[in-house]
């Protein structure tokens, strides 16, 4: 097992004052400003927008914001910033060393820092008031309710959309992408995530826009939204949480 030990004494050193500063300072600052500078900042009196994209473990959710969402931003010329801690992670230098020296645990020793600096990206979009779209899994309801509060405040729209599968199904995609990536995701992981997207679902729906969500078993069926019920799927998700 790769010391984790050893990868702070590379990534951190400490201050006269006894605290410590992160070693790639320089490179965290170009991170989020080249994250936060690919849209336009809106105008006064206009409504920024979020769009939160989520889902448990192997949902989809990447390929839902990728094939649905961002074709359509980019169709329509619609400015944003991606917010994403997995596309943060291929912008650490070190993160390829790890993939070298300890690839199945590559993902887990840069997870702190990646989620870090997707933190600070966040606050300074809603801070300029900048469109974004957001990918994460939703799992942790208590961040994303503040997160929606800090949206409420800066006058954002907010649209979340949902990416859902069965447990099994999930399962059997982690499986397929650890044999391919050598990324392996715990079952526990893989059970709590799609647990608790519902949850977390339910706390946010009174708060937001609009909201999709989508099975993609087979390609994207939406089946709930502001405007659309499906009485077999919506239930199964609902299940999932209890």
């Amino acid at each position: 097992m790769y010391r984790r030990a050893a990868v702070l004494s590379q990534l951190f050193f400490l201050t006269d004052g006894g605290g410590t500063l992160h070693k790639n300072e320089g490179l965290h600052k170009k991170i989020v400003s080249a994250i936060t500078a690919t849209a336009d900042k809106n105008e006064k009196g206009t409504h920024p927008f979020a769009i939160l994209v989520g889902g448990g473990t192997a949902s989809g959710k990447t390929q839902l914001r990728k094939e649905i969402i961002e074709k359509e931003l980019k169709e329509n010329f619609i400015s944003y910033s991606l917010v994403d801690a997995d596309e943060i992670k291929l912008l650490l230098p070190h993160y390829y060393e790890f993939l070298e020296t300890a690839p199945s645990q590559a993902a887990a020793l840069v997870h702190k820092e990646s989620t870090y600096l997707r933190d600070l990206a966040l606050e300074k979009l809603i801070q300029s008031r900048t469109s974004f779209l957001y990918e994460g899994t939703m799992a942790k309801s208590r961040n994303y309710l503040e997160l929606m509060k800090k949206l409420k405040e800066a006058g954002f729209l907010i649209h979340v959309w949902i990416a859902d599968v069965p447990l099994e199904v999930a399962r059997k995609r982690a499986k397929v992408r650890e044999n391919s990536t050598g990324r392996r995701v715990p079952e526990s992981v893989i059970q709590n995530t799609h647990k608790q997207i519902p949850r977390t679902f339910l706390l946010l729906k009174k708060h937001v826009h609009t909201y999709q969500l989508f099975d993609t078993q087979a390609g994207y069926t939406l089946f709930f939204s502001n405007f659309h019920l499906d009485k077999k799927l919506y239930p199964a998700f609902l299940r999932k949480g209890i």
